[in-house]
């Protein structure tokens, strides 16, 4: 816990020097921690200094240079900001309703674009896109992934198969997701980059049975499908069949369903495979019940997607195919399957998981930059000129590791 004090001070227990981040909100954050560095953005985790809520800060890394400060009122509207505004919109008043889905997608509290100056022999004004968001506190599906297959839930998990409920939950919750975008608003929106490390869990108490919810992030590739079709229609020609699996020339985008199917089907293999050592080869047990109905269910993805490239094919202006029989067959799986693993040891021990992230994300500290332990200088040397190395030591600090533009502000 820390307490901001105001005047350049903060209480957090540690003295030293912490960095400040004020938002154009008027409200003021106080970083954290480095949580990714992405191809579009650098991911930090800050806590806002007046509600104490740990929030997701994303500053752009391609800018485009300024001629002045009054050129940011030209600048393009980021992407994702666009496209998650078309999609709350579509939410609040839909041209086709979907009763009974949940979409679920990142939650964007603040967005501004910032005039820095860039580093290197030749500093250039640039215009920095920074945005702040609702934390997921699970991570996301490729973190979870890999932690399961280096067996980092403990060794108690070997000879166990990862949990049918979860991938049934994952699946019904995405296709909500999809089929909204697709089928609710005037056209169809793509998000264009739907792999595991862009699908994030969130832990919340009022869950089914402990399990997490899943959220679309990250639409920083996204379009619409006149977006699409116009972007086509600029392209120099492909020879067909030239790369197997690409959009012909004539053809509208594929769905993300064939993304998503493609990159779920290593957790899958994880409920029909036993969690082994390193090394060691796998030993198949007979598939459970409900393993048998996940395959199923992926079968019946992989159907819906024959489909929706047949309609790819033959008429661009198509929408893709309906998820609603997904879904439902999803949701049964995930209610089914919880009955029978909510018992066993990897569902005890991911629940677990789960809510130890839940609760690191309430115990965030601020990062506090202690300067280097240097000899005592000579009694000449006056106090305020050591405070003013310890400062250059922690500027520096900042510039090297520390996203900005922030301000320094002293911790005590």
């Amino acid at each position: 816990m820390f307490t901001y004090l105001g005047g350049g001070r903060v209480r957090t227990g540690k003295s030293g020097h912490a960095y400040i981040f004020n938002a154009k909100s008027g409200e003021f954050y106080i970083y954290n921690r480095e949580l990714a560095v992405g191809a579009q953005s650098n991911v930090q985790l800050v806590t806002n200094v007046s509600t104490h809520e740990v929030v997701v800060r994303k500053v752009s890394r391609h800018r485009r240079d300024l001629k002045d400060e009054s050129d940011l009122a030209t600048m393009p509207r980021d992407n994702e900001l666009r496209i998650l505004d078309r999609l709350n919109s579509i939410r609040h008043n839909s041209v086709y309703p979907q009763p009974g889905l949940t979409p679920r997608w990142t939650t964007c509290i603040s967005h501004e674009d910032l005039a820095i100056m860039s580093t290197g022999p030749r500093p250039r004004l640039q215009c920095a896109q920074v945005s702040y968001w609702k934390l997921c506190n699970g991570s996301d599906l490729a973190d979870l992934s890999s932690r399961w297959y280096r067996g980092e839930f403990g060794k108690e998990m070997l000879g166990h198969v990862f949990p049918v409920c979860l991938v049934a939950r994952c699946i019904a919750q995405v296709c909500e997701t999809l089929h909204f975008m697709y089928q609710a608003g005037p056209e169809a929106v793509y998000h264009n980059d739907l792999h595991l490390g862009n699908i994030f869990l969130h832990y919340d108490s009022r869950s089914n049975g402990g399990l997490p919810d899943f959220y679309l992030g990250d639409f920083g590739l996204a379009f619409t499908a006149s977006e699409d079709l116009a972007g086509r229609a600029k392209q120099a020609p492909v020879a067909p069949g030239l790369f197997p699996g690409i959009d012909g020339p004539n053809e509208r985008e594929r769905w993300d369903v064939v993304t998503f199917r493609s990159a779920i089907e290593n957790i899958d293999h994880y409920t029909r495979i036993p969690l082994t050592e390193a090394f060691d080869p796998p030993s198949p047990k007979p598939p459970s019940e409900q393993s048998v109905r996940l395959q199923r269910l992926m079968y019946m993805l992989k159907f819906i997607d024959g489909q929706d490239e047949q309609l790819a094919a033959r008429n661009p202006q198509s929408r893709p195919p309906s998820l609603l029989e997904v879904i439902l067959e999803a949701k049964k799986l995930e209610a089914s399957a919880l009955e029978i693993e909510r018992d066993t040891v990897p569902f005890k021990a991911l629940m677990a998981w789960g809510r130890s992230l839940k609760a690191r994300a309430l115990r965030e500290e601020p990062y506090v930059f202690e300067s280097e332990k240097r000899p005592e200088p000579p009694e000449r040397v006056h106090v305020f000129m050591q405070q003013q190395m310890r400062v250059a030591q922690a500027e520096k600090h900042g510039e090297d590791i520390v996203e900005g533009p922030w301000t320094l502000v002293e911790s005590e």
